[in-house]
Order: structure tokens, then C-alpha cells, then sequence
């Protein structure tokens, strides 16, 4: 569904595969030749993560091992890897910027963390790796998430007329997908140099639950109620 819009372009070959499918994937990379490598493949929460620690395992950290393995080997010059702003853990400083600690706290996080510090063993001149720690992402989507802070006090202002918060202090970094995907694009033509072995928070503020939902209602429409 998310591809649907391009599926008609010349420029675009879908492959069908299995991220755990280590030899099929270097296969993959060696006949591409590709130049850049965007990976995003995930299971992409930590409650989900939590679930089944092989399989988060699996797919996290050893797929994502072998897929940066694979593509240096194969020639590509440019490796972007979703990381997450998770990484940081709990921080009781508001302004969590990169130069703090990474203390993860779930698999998801600590597998995120650990894909970011392998990638910085692979670059150099000839391969630049970039990590972007991104929060939580955002937006409409054809498969809309409803776990999501400003996706689902939206969708209650939309279908029930009102918006619900529990609590409101607490706060929420977030970032519109479509933000995120200009960010991507900026780092694929970006000067190596200026990116190599680093990692990004990408995140538009770490705002409280209510400022959220302040924001939706003033969209929405102000006459609706929110019930702490």
C-alpha cells in the first residue's frame, strides 16, 4: 500500500524477501550494485520487541548485521540506519542531545544501540555509515498506527470528539514522517564527510502529552473537550 502512488515507475524494482535471509540479501546487493543503502527494516516497537526475544534478535541486530556486512562488501557507498531516539533510555534532562550516554532499557533500544556502535566498525573513505535516532515517527499512513501519542489523540478528536490524556506531563519526542523522509533524502546527496560515523537525533521538539493535545485541538477544533 505504501508504494502504490510509485509502484508505476520505471525507477523503482520491488524485491520480495526476508531481511533474515542472509545470503539473499548479499545476493541482492551484489547484483544491484547499489551506491546507497537506507535500512528500515525492523520490528519497530518495543512493546512488539518484547514479545519474542529470538525473533527481535533475528531480526534487529543479526539481520541488520549481516545487511551491513553484505553491503560494504558489495560495493555501496553510503549506509543510512535507523536507529531510535530510545537509545537514550530515561533522561531527566529535557534536551537529550547526542553527546549523552546511551543506556537502553528494552530489546528494541538496546538492539538499535548495539546495530549503531557494529556500523561504526565498518566505515570509512569508502563507506560512510550514518545512524539517525529518530522520534517517534508520526503521520497519516495507510496502515496508520494507533500506538502512537499524536496519532491516537488524533484519531480520538476525529471519531469520538474528544481528546482523552492520562497525566499530561509526561513528554513525547515526535517527528512527522514526512519530515523524517526529507531528512533521508538530504543525507543521501549530504558531503560524506560531514556525516560519516556519526549518529542524528531527528525529532521536531520533546513536548508534554498536553501540549500535544493542545495543538490537535486547536487543528480540530477548538469547541472540543479535554478530559485529563
Amino acid at each position: 500500500l505504501a508504494l502504490a502512488p510509485v509502484r508505476s515507475s520505471l525507477h523503482l524494482h520491488l524485491v520480495r524477501g526476508d531481511i533474515r535471509d542472509h545470503a539473499g540479501v548479499a545476493a541482492l546487493l551484489e547484483r544491484g550494485r547499489f551506491d546507497t543503502v537506507i535500512h528500515l527494516a525492523a520490528i519497530a516497537n518495543d512493546p512488539c520487541a518484547e514479545l519474542d526475544a529470538e525473533l527481535t534478535k533475528a531480526v534487529n541486530l543479526d539481520a541488520v548485521v549481516a545487511l551491513m556486512t553484505a553491503a560494504k562488501r558489495a560495493g555501496v557507498r553510503r549506509f543510512l540506519y535507523a536507529s531510535s531516539a530510545s537509545v537514550y533510555g530515561v533522561k531527566e534532562d529535557p534536551d537529550v542531545h547526542e553527546g549523552l550516554p546511551l543506556e537502553p532499557i528494552t530489546l528494541y533500544a538496546r538492539y538499535k544501540a548495539e546495530g549503531e556502535a557494529f556500523l561504526r566498525t565498518l566505515v570509512d573513505d569508502s563507506f560512510c555509515g550514518t545512524s539517525v535516532r529518530a522520534a517517534t515517527v508520526c503521520g497519516w499512513a495507510p496502515r496508520l498506527r494507533l500506538d502512537l501519542t499524536v496519532n491516537l489523540l488524533t484519531h480520538q478528536a476525529l471519531t469520538k470528539g474528544e481528546i482523552k490524556v492520562f497525566g499530561g506531563t509526561q513528554r513525547r519526542p515526535n517527528i512527522h514522517v514526512d519530515d523524517l523522509a526529507e531528512v533521508y533524502r538530504a543525507m543521501v546527496s549530504m558531503d560524506a564527510a560531514r556525516i560519516n560515523g556519526e549518529a542524528f537525533n531527528v525529532s521536531a521538539e520533546n513536548a508534554t502529552v498536553m501540549s500535544l493535545a493542545e495543538c490537535i485541538h486547536e487543528v480540530i477544533g477548538p469547541a472540543l473537550p479535554i478530559i485529563t
